[in-house]
């Protein structure tokens, strides 16, 4: 298993590496919206967090002196946050930018999916078999979060970097 805080991961959290013919730009893009939406489901210090470790690509390690906190606790904190966000994902899911498909969930008329938002999804899905179901069929907090970019370079400015970076004798996987 991959932990968060993988170096690798950080560098190519969607797997760009990978795409298939079938994957686009576009639908990168569309996961990485829902995760940033979602994450506004999140308290402020774990979005606070999560931005550090993917828009900033801080490790753990450099987290901690961030935070002053440390290091052991820096990864327990991304470890926590790994498991809540599939947990905030799925809750956005479900609401579905408040054209939820439960009738149940759409009557709490939930205005917007912040911290409170995400709550009230929450509480509702501890009592709907349905939307429990739903929730456990979207997510998988480890795919979820290695499914998001945090940008994808274009491919010219890849290859060209790989090119500079194999000339310095740098090994590079293959883009």
């Amino acid at each position: 298993m991959t932990d968060l805080h993988d170096r690798d991961e950080r560098d190519d959290p969607v797997g760009s590496n990978r795409l298939t013919d079938t994957e686009s730009l576009s639908e990168i893009r569309a996961r990485q919206e829902l995760l940033w939406a979602a994450a506004a489901g999140l308290g402020v210090r774990e979005a606070s967090i999560l931005d550090l470790h993917l828009r900033h690509h801080l490790s753990a390690a450099e987290i901690a002196d961030e935070l002053d906190i440390t290091a052991n606790n820096a990864h327990q904190l991304l470890y926590r946050l790994r498991q809540k966000l599939g947990e905030v994902i799925g809750n956005h899911q479900l609401w579905r930018s408040g054209r939820p498909r439960c009738a149940d969930l759409a009557a709490l008329r939930i205005a917007s999916f912040d911290e409170a938002g995400n709550r009230a999804v929450q509480r509702h899905r501890s009592s709907c078999d349905a939307c429990a179901a739903a929730h456990r069929a979207v997510v998988d907090p480890q795919k979820l979060f290695a499914a998001v970019p945090v940008a994808v370079a274009p491919l010219l400015l890849r290859e060209r970097a790989a090119a500079a970076l194999e000339a310095q004798g740098v090994p590079v996987r293959d883009i």
